[in-house]
């Protein structure tokens, strides 16, 4: 599946998807509209950059891992910014990484809407399995207002997505994502997703890039 919009299309917004390696699950939080979503949202500045005219688009349309990408131009830079913060924030400052690791992350592009696009990093890393525990012991009125946006952080076992894609018909051109709107947490509850995280997860099965060895990098730290 292609998940590169037009070369028209400028990046409006960025963020990064947690995945356990060793657990093989995905973290997603609870953000603002409570959903469980990829820790991400819109780029910290009012100017957009074109996806089809950076190094990093170009890995990302021909499936090769962001390792080779520069950020040295001022617009790639932003997009990793703008992931690298949202994951600080949204993670109430738990898990932080520098965008020097961001730019060896393999990444999926989506369409956004008309003429703007949405950038998710895959980030693999070993999480404690204490991370979502501290997440919710944080006293989150001593952190910055940005910082409270999200409310919880949950972990979601892979193969359950795997599985709801893998019913989907043959010929289907759709994402799948739909199949995957809803799903369980390690510890059982049936809980929302949003659509953002749902298409992020789904064009990241469909480029190998959630489970070792099934395609993709895996970045450590």
């Amino acid at each position: 599946m292609d998940t590169m919009p037009p070369l028209q299309d400028s990046v409006s917004g960025a963020g990064v998807l947690l995945v356990d390696t060793e657990a093989r699950e995905v973290v997603l939080v609870q953000d603002h509209t409570d959903l469980y979503n990829d820790c991400g949202g819109q780029m910290q500045r009012k100017s957009l950059f074109n996806c089809g005219t950076s190094s990093i688009a170009a890995a990302c349309a021909s499936r090769q891992s962001a390792a080779s990408a520069s950020a040295s131009t001022g617009r790639d830079r932003l997009v990793l910014e703008t992931a690298a913060n949202e994951l600080k924030e949204e993670t109430r400052g738990i898990v932080s990484v520098p965008t020097s690791i961001l730019q060896r992350c393999d990444h999926v592009t989506l369409a956004h809407r008309p003429g703007r696009c949405y950038r998710s990093y895959i980030l693999h890393l070993p999480f404690s399995q204490g991370l979502c525990q501290a997440f919710s012991k944080t006293n989150v009125s001593m952190l910055p207002e940005c910082y409270q946006e999200s409310s919880d952080l949950a972990r979601f076992p892979i193969q359950q997505f795997v599985d709801a894609l893998a019913a989907r018909p043959d010929g289907s051109n759709d994402d799948g994502s739909a199949l995957i709107r809803s799903a369980r947490t390690s510890d059982g509850r049936l809980v929302p997703l949003h659509t953002r995280g749902a298409r992020v997860i789904a064009a990241a099965l469909a480029q190998g890039l959630l489970i070792p060895g099934h395609g993709g990098s895996q970045t450590s730290v």
